[in-house]
């Protein structure tokens, strides 16, 4: 019989012989050579695969004297909702831009309300070119940072990162396509799918 090492919180009364009761007889009273003795073993636990896998029980082992308790491994399909989830963590790192005779700036791209400060910003620095009107403006990096930018650069700022959007969202479109096509089955695949195709970008 096979004693699992979960029951160790498990209170399983013990009275003492002056009436005293304490607390789990495994846990409390019992080392494993004990058990082994009346017929119990504890049961062992390998380590749990980790990674994009679904982890399910499998047989148990003989090691050593002791019964361990293994774990089988399938890949997780890829699909459209991973090539998603996987997108949006790519965005949730923002991306930083080297500006034309300028610093660089690490620039969130989390949220919609990031998109939307951005594009307001450029709509502010495109008045301002239109005005004749260099004055430099305040934008706070991804880095918690104020960078003095002028109309100029906030405008470079912001067409970069919509070009830094547009490409993510056209990789996970073609990872997509790959799924659909047969040629991606697994979901631990698509980040080195997407560093591909984006390695391929001009």
């Amino acid at each position: 019989m096979l004693v699992d090492n979960a029951l160790a919180d498990v209170r399983w009364p013990y009275v003492d012989p002056s009436g005293i009761q304490h607390g789990s007889v495994i846990e409390s009273h019992w080392t494993d050579e004990a058990l082994n003795e009346v017929g119990l073993w504890r049961l062992q636990y390998d380590a749990k695969p980790d990674g994009l896998v679904t982890v399910s029980a499998g047989p148990r082992e003989w090691r050593g004297g002791q019964p361990w308790q293994t774990w089988t491994a399938e890949p997780v399909p890829a699909s459209n909702e991973a090539v998603n989830d996987y997108r949006d963590q790519i965005f949730a790192q923002g991306t930083s831009v080297a500006l034309t005779g300028g610093p660089t700036v690490p620039v969130d791209t989390r949220t919609q309300n990031d998109l939307t400060n951005i594009q307001g910003l450029v709509t502010f620095a495109q008045i301002k070119v239109a005005d004749g009107n260099s004055d430099p403006f305040p934008f706070r990096g991804a880095d918690n940072l104020t960078y003095d930018l002028t109309p100029a650069q906030l405008i470079e700022l912001g067409l970069s990162v919509m070009g830094f959007r547009t490409g993510i969202y056209q990789a996970a479109w073609a990872v997509k396509a790959d799924i659909a096509a047969g040629t991606l089955t697994d979901a631990a695949a698509i980040p080195a799918a997407f560093d591909t195709i984006l390695g391929a970008a001009p």
